[in-house]
């Protein structure tokens, strides 16, 4: 065969037949193994790889098949899993191989539908996405760290009213919909440990900036409003908010 000619589907269906059922012994595979350990193939053998698959179907059968060797796989060592995870550390697709797998992904279901993720995978997640512990996103989980059960409805209702029913931020009033209450440190046990108790209410807005945001400047920002301008309160003790009590 000469180079750069490609094989015709007969010659493909022939090696196909002939090598159906063969199994490579461990020798076999750790040879194979070792001889391309290290390589990288280049952009241009990539480039290659990529236009001689466009445009193939794969078949129902061929499906089912992947789908019966990948169940029947041994489960991957702990060992494999860490060099896979540092492999692929600081790698970050580019926006056109986002675009790419967006589109090829439009109108198919995900394999997980309908499964709800553990607590201890949501938690996980929650960590990787704000790099820190957020008690709100599991509450509804069973044995999950739940909220204090001092933050409650009527506490909440006295931080509210301790500012006066408006958002600490941008003033806004409360409506129909009852003001959010913020921790200010981002700590849902705050009332139940010895961290700052401290809380604010915010509209829903400012709510989402405080918490999609520099959370380290917000906490600052906050607890200084709440030093410098109520003198370290942020809420109404019950006898207070019985008595009508202002700000």
């Amino acid at each position: 065969m000469k180079a750069g000619e490609r094989m015709s589907e007969e010659q493909k269906s022939k090696i196909s037949a002939a090598n159906t059922g063969k199994r490579r012994t461990d020798e076999q595979r750790a040879r194979i193994s070792q001889s391309i350990k290290g390589r990288k193939l280049s952009p241009e053998h990539c480039k290659k790889i990529s236009e001689n698959n466009k445009g193939k179907i794969i078949s129902d059968e061929t499906r089912q098949k992947q789908r019966i060797a990948v169940k029947n796989r041994p489960p991957i060592s702990e060992e494999t899993r860490r060099k896979l995870s540092e492999s692929h550390k600081g790698q970050k697709p580019s926006k056109e191989t986002l675009i790419k797998r967006s589109i090829a992904l439009r109108g198919k279901l995900a394999s997980n539908k309908g499964i709800p993720h553990t607590y201890q995978a949501r938690l996980r997640i929650v960590e990787t996405m704000i790099g820190g512990f957020w008690y709100g996103n599991v509450r509804y989980y069973a044995n999950a760290p739940q909220y204090c059960e001092k933050f409650n409805a009527n506490l909440k209702e006295r931080v509210r009213a301790f500012f006066g029913y408006q958002c600490v931020i941008c003033g806004k009033k409360q409506g129909s919909k009852k003001l959010d209450v913020h921790h200010v440190w981002y700590n849902k046990k705050a009332c139940c440990d010895d961290t700052p108790r401290s809380l604010v209410p915010l509209c829903h807005e400012c709510h989402t900036k405080t918490t999609k945001g520099d959370r380290a400047f917000w906490s600052r920002l906050l607890q200084d409003m709440i030093d410098t301008r109520f003198e370290g309160r942020c809420w109404f003790t019950k006898e207070e908010m019985e008595r009508g009590e202002k700000a």
